[in-house]
């Protein structure tokens, strides 16, 4: 009886992940690309030098001035992404849909870690088919990026939590941490509110003990 419990659960987490990327893919393919997209790949390009790309990135277009307002880690990433399978909207579109696809096996683990219930399997469901994160999945943009890597600081901010302070984690954690605000300013915020989380979990324990 236990192995059939694992079977099932495992075919119907397949099946949601499957679903997922289903959606993310066939949606990409009905997309078109719009200025910001256009300008990113334009900033992206993996023919110029990096110092080009500096100079693109923070606004210098030739003949007008347009910067990116976010930091530049997901830029050169996607850069050196392009380098190897080569410079085209497509190409760009699977490095989102590489991330996008990513945060809902995340998303998961995530729902494991805080409650183990058949609500797992539905809160995974529920992201699978979000509409908007679906079409942010698609986009040339660092936002399925950001998704990926604030889902997984969050689970690895609950193994510190439940005491599993070994040098894998916490290492792991710093990581994506500095990969968070290398990608997005305002997950200042996100790293505060996660600190005022872990201080009233342990001033909660010294008043329940």
């Amino acid at each position: 009886m236990p192995n059939f419990f694992i079977k099932s659960s495992f075919l119907i987490l397949t099946i949601i992940i499957s679903l997922s990327i289903f959606l993310r893919v066939y949606y990409s393919y009905y997309l078109d690309s719009w200025f910001d997209e256009w300008n990113m790949l334009y900033t992206v390009d993996p023919n110029v030098s990096n110092e080009e790309t500096w100079k693109r990135f923070f606004g210098d277009r030739g003949d007008s001035f347009l910067p990116e307002y976010y930091p530049p880690l997901n830029a050169f990433t996607l850069k050196y992404f392009l380098n190897f399978t080569g410079y085209n909207v497509e190409n760009a579109r699977i490095y989102s849909l590489i991330f996008g696809s990513l945060s809902t096996i995340l998303v998961y683990i995530l729902s494991v870690s805080i409650s183990n219930s058949k609500n797992n399997f539905l809160a995974t469901f529920l992201f699978s088919i979000n509409l908007f994160l679906i079409w942010q999945s698609s986009e040339i943009r660092p936002h399925s990026f950001v998704v990926f890597f604030s889902l997984l600081n969050i689970i690895l901010f609950i193994q510190l939590i439940n005491k599993r302070l070994n040098i894998f984690f916490i290492s792991l954690y710093i990581l994506t941490s500095v990969l968070m605000l290398s990608s997005w300013p305002l997950h200042c915020v996100f790293i505060l509110g996660k600190l005022y989380i872990y201080l009233y979990i342990e001033i909660l324990k010294k008043f329940l003990c």
